[in-house]
C-alpha cells in the first residue's frame, strides 16, 4: 500500500502544476508537451536500465491501457482543470475511476474486492463526497458543466486504463516475465503521446471553431523560466514518478479499484496547495471529509498489510 499512498501524494503535487501549466500553455498543449517529455525520460531509463522488462507478448496491452488512460483520461482531465480547479477536477476524476476500475477488473478478469475492503473504499469515497458537496471558492475559467463532463470522461479513461494495465500485469506474471513500474509507465506513455497528439491536431485544425476553449491560454507567464517550471513539475511529478508508483501499486495490491480509491486521497492532500495557488480555501465540511477519507485509507492499508 506504500506505493499507492506515495502515488496519491505525487498526483496531488502534479495537479497543482498541471492546473497552472494548462492556463499558461493551453489545456491540450500542456498535456501533450508533458507527455512527450515524460515519455522521453521514461524511455531512456527503461532502455538503459530495464530493457529486460519489455516483452512483445504484453506490450500492446500496456499500449492500449495508455491510449485509454493517458490519451483519453488525461486529455479530458486537462480540459477540466481550468474550468473546475485542480481539487474538484481530481475529486471527480478519482471517485469515478474507482468505480470504473472495479467494473473493469470484473469485466476483464472476473475479480472483485472483498467485503471489508469495499467498505473501506466506500468510506474513502464518502469522505470525498462530503468535500464535493461543500461550497467551493476560487477563480474558474469556462463552463462549469463542460468541466464536469470532461472530469467524468477522464474518470472513465483513468478507471478503464487502470483495469487494462492490471490485466497486462496479470498476463506478465502468468508468463513468468519480469516487469517494472517504470517500464510499464513508459509503455503506457507511448500511446498517450500518440492519442494526445492526434486530439491536439484535430482541435487545432479540424475542430478549432467548435472547441475554441480547448486551445486558449488563460493567463500569461511572467517569464519563460516560470512557464518551464510549471511544465517540468507536472511532467516529473505526474507521468514520470506518479504513474511509475501507480503501476507499482497495481502490482503490489492486485486491485484496480483499491489503487484508484487510495489515489483519490490526492484530492484531499491537494487542499493546502490549492488554497495557496488557486485561493481555494477548505471549509469545515471539507476538513471533516478529509478526516473521514484518511480514516478509510488507514483501514484499507491495515487490511492489505
Amino acid at each position: 500500500m506504500f506505493a499507492a499512498v506515495l502515488s496519491a501524494f505525487l498526483f496531488a503535487a502534479s495537479a497543482t502544476f498541471s492546473q497552472r501549466a494548462a492556463r499558461i500553455f493551453g489545456s491540450l498543449e500542456a498535456n501533450f508537451f508533458r507527455l512527450c517529455g515524460a515519455c522521453t525520460i521514461l524511455g531512456l531509463v527503461t532502455w538503459q536500465f530495464l530493457p529486460q522488462s519489455i516483452h512483445p507478448d504484453v506490450f500492446w496491452w500496456f499500449f492500449l491501457s495508455g491510449a485509454v488512460g493517458f490519451g483519453i483520461g488525461d486529455v479530458a482531465l486537462f480540459l477540466a482543470y481550468p474550468r473546475l480547479g485542480s481539487r474538484l477536477a481530481l475529486l471527480i476524476h478519482f471517485c469515478g475511476s474507482t468505480i470504473m476500475g472495479a467494473l473493469g477488473d470484473y469485466a476483464l478478469m472476473r475479480k472483485s474486492v472483498g467485503g471489508w475492503e469495499a467498505l473501506a473504499a466506500s468510506i474513502i469515497l464518502a469522505g470525498l463526497a462530503v468535500t464535493m458537496l461543500a461550497k467551493r471558492s476560487g477563480t474558474r475559467h469556462g463552463s462549469r458543466f463542460a468541466g464536469v463532463c470532461f472530469a467524468l470522461l477522464s474518470a472513465v479513461g483513468m478507471g478503464m486504463g487502470t483495469a487494462l494495465s492490471h490485466f497486462a500485469i496479470e498476463k506478465t506474471q502468468a508468463l513468468n516475465l519480469t516487469s517494472h513500474g517504470i517500464s510499464q509507465a513508459w509503455q503506457r506513455s507511448t500511446a498517450g503521446v500518440l492519442v494526445a497528439g492526434i486530439i491536439l491536431l484535430l482541435v487545432r485544425y479540424a475542430l478549432r471553431k467548435a472547441l475554441p476553449e480547448g486551445r486558449q491560454r488563460l493567463e500569461k507567464s511572467r517569464s519563460g523560466c516560470t512557464a518551464a517550471f510549471w511544465m517540468t513539475g507536472t511532467m516529473i511529478l505526474g507521468p514520470v514518478l506518479g504513474v511509475s508508483c501507480y503501476q507499482w501499486a497495481i502490482m503490489e495490491t492486485g486491485s484496480s479499484a483499491i489503487v484508484c480509491a487510495v489515489a483519490a486521497t490526492s484530492t484531499l492532500i491537494i487542499m493546502p496547495l490549492a488554497r495557496w495557488l488557486e485561493k481555494d480555501r477548505p471549509s469545515r465540511q471539507q476538513i471533516i471529509g478529509t478526516l473521514l477519507a484518511v480514516a478509510g485509507v488507514a483501514w484499507l492499508c491495515w487490511l492489505r498489510k
